[in-house]
């Protein structure tokens, strides 16, 4: 045989070669999005001296080439086609710009146990903290991140203008008892997902190394899947060890954080909206930056005449329904969800505006709930008077987290914005007084906000989900007292 050459020696002018390598990652079987109906399997081999390759599998081929190819075996593979890669194609090396095809005529011969390549299983993978994640989403980095999966949302699927598209929805959470919902989409939501949710099932909370994910902000900030993701359940380092033992000795902290619905309030755990950079209302209007979270002090008026209107939907998605009753079960059609309730849904039109000019958005169910808690209001949204909320905030300022959105068909806005998170400021640095603190008094005294005094750190988090999380409504439950009851007026 001829001797081995290194991964970064190997070109498409080489005639014939050999290369020993060690399958470090296998990734799921996809439909190329430019030849529909053509099925790729990714593989990511290295060498003796770590420099890696992206090998793909296509047709035919990927059963009988994923068969004989086992994840860190170590293999001497030779006269792979090996073709460069077009522009931002995602490689593991970015000194080695080229691609192998490996297919049923390609030379793959067993290594001895000897002479194998001693990969320490993501030894050099690094995962980036809860805490970061945020930073991450605004410098639009994909991400590697370790955790443990305790509990699934009831989504199944998305309807696209184009398809559906299968959605599994996860909540991960870390040591520190941050959750967050972590998105698995296509083939990871169809395969890993449905391996996680089986373990779920029967009470086990898997520890999942994810690898290059990104940070999106459904539902405030989440973590979403690509097309390259790779996801690992119960990896081999000290991190996931120490992380098992950690989910061990916590099972009733983990029950709670479910029925807390901590993840609710991502955005504004990770962010921390008063140590963020601020813009005005005029720097949103102006921008077509639909990826930007722009954090704006504002204040707020209310849009509505009369009582805060409601629709019925899904409990789950909140998408509107044709029925009029409340606390009904189905399935429903726009997220999957198999335990689908009928149950009120909310849309608050608003006003957000500060010196330089207003623009109209709207709170969503959510959004809605958050809104009334700060306030200490406790009655149901659709009992109240917009007038009077508007009363209840006149004097108040709040730090609005918004985002760009595109608008949809039926549309005739230019331009659409979504709140991504509520809260009041308590100590904060804006971007036109950069040297300045700004102490606002007009803090609720009794509210949450008012209540902590200190932003960041253990005092933080806890206090915040004593006072904001415990009342969070069920959002996939109704009161059964409301079944089959048509709405009246309050």
């Amino acid at each position: 045989m001829a001797d081995s050459l290194l991964i970064s020696d190997i070109t498409p002018q080489l005639a014939s070669w050999t290369c020993k390598v060690s399958i470090v990652e296998k990734l799921n079987i996809r439909e190329s999005s430019k030849s529909p109906g053509k099925l790729y399997k990714p593989f990511v081999l290295q060498d003796i001296v770590g420099n890696k390759v992206k090998a793909m599998a296509y047709g035919q081929d990927i059963s009988v080439v994923d068969q004989r190819l086992e994840l860190y075996k170590t293999y001497n593979i030779s006269n792979a086609l090996v073709t460069a890669v077009y522009p931002n194609f995602n490689v593991p090396d970015e000194h080695y710009k080229f691609l192998w095809s490996i297919n049923r005529r390609t030379l793959i011969q067993d290594v001895d146990e000897e002479d194998k390549i001693e990969v320490q299983e993501n030894a050099d993978i690094v995962t980036t903290p809860f805490s970061l994640f945020y930073n991450s989403m605004t410098k639009r980095e994909t991400i590697n991140v370790l955790g443990a999966i305790i509990y699934k949302l009831p989504r199944e699927f998305v309807v696209t203008e184009k398809k559906k598209k299968q959605a599994k929805d996860f909540i991960f959470v870390d040591e520190q008892s941050q959750p967050i919902i972590f998105t698995m989409w296509d083939e990871c939501a169809s395969i890993q997902g449905v391996e996680i949710q089986k373990l779920l099932d029967v009470g086990i909370y898997p520890i999942v190394l994810a690898k290059r994910v990104a940070v999106t902000t459904y539902q405030g900030l989440s973590l979403s899947t690509r097309y390259d993701t790779c996801i690992e359940l119960y990896p081999d380092t000290q991190h996931a060890i120490a992380l098992k033992q950690w989910r061990s000795t916590n099972a009733q902290a983990i029950q709670n954080m479910n029925t807390e619905q901590a993840y609710m309030y991502s955005l504004v755990r990770f962010a921390l909206p008063e140590m963020q950079s601020k813009s005005h209302v005029i720097d949103v209007k102006n921008s077509v930056d639909e990826a930007r979270v722009f954090w704006i002090l504002s204040t707020l008026r209310f849009l509505e005449n009369g009582f805060i209107p409601f629709y019925i939907g899904c409990n789950s998605c909140n998408k509107g329904i044709n029925y009029t009753v409340e606390g009904v079960h189905f399935q429903c059609l726009n997220c999957g969800n198999i335990n689908g309730v009928s149950t009120k849904r909310f849309r608050l039109s608003v006003e957000v505006s500060d010196a330089t000019g207003e623009l109209q958005t709207n709170l969503f169910t959510n959004e809605v709930y958050k809104l009334l808690r700060m306030l200490e209001i406790n009655i149901n949204p659709d009992c109240i008077n917009s007038a009077d909320l508007n009363d209840k905030v006149k004097a108040l300022t709040f730090i609005v987290a918004l985002k760009i959105v595109r608008p949809n068909i039926h549309s005739k806005a230019k331009k659409n914005f979504s709140v991504l998170s509520l809260s009041f400021p308590t100590d904060i640095r804006t971007c036109s007084d950069a040297q300045s603190t700004v102490v606002h008094d007009n803090v609720l005294p009794n509210s949450p906000e008012g209540k902590r005094k200190l932003i960041g750190g253990e005092n933080y988090d806890s206090q915040y989900k004593e006072a904001n999380l415990s009342n969070l409504p069920t959002i996939a439950t109704t009161s059964a007292k409301n079944k089959g009851k048509k709405h009246q007026k309050c």
